[in-house]
């Protein structure tokens, strides 16, 4: 695909179409997190999942980001 246009008519054909025997959802690309309140109830799983990615996410980068902070207090400390 080369245009918005090109991609917004693959999206109108395939969207609801059926790919061996299943309904398939085909949607732009949504850059941002949704609300609880935008979610239906058929999309709670995959929020359920995004949110634990994301929280997972943080906290692994909290604690790299402490650790390297830590490590840098006891390098400056000990010379």
């Amino acid at each position: 695909m080369d245009t918005i246009e090109d991609a917004d008519r693959c999206i109108k054909h395939l969207n609801q179409s059926v790919l061996e025997g299943r309904y398939i959802t085909v949607e732009k690309v949504n850059l941002f997190v949704p609300s609880v309140r935008e979610v239906i109830s058929s999309d709670e799983f995959l929020l359920v999942l995004t949110w634990r990615f994301l929280v997972d996410y943080i906290q692994k980068t909290l604690r790299q980001l402490y650790w390297q902070q830590s490590k840098m207090m006891s390098s400056s400390i000990s010379t």
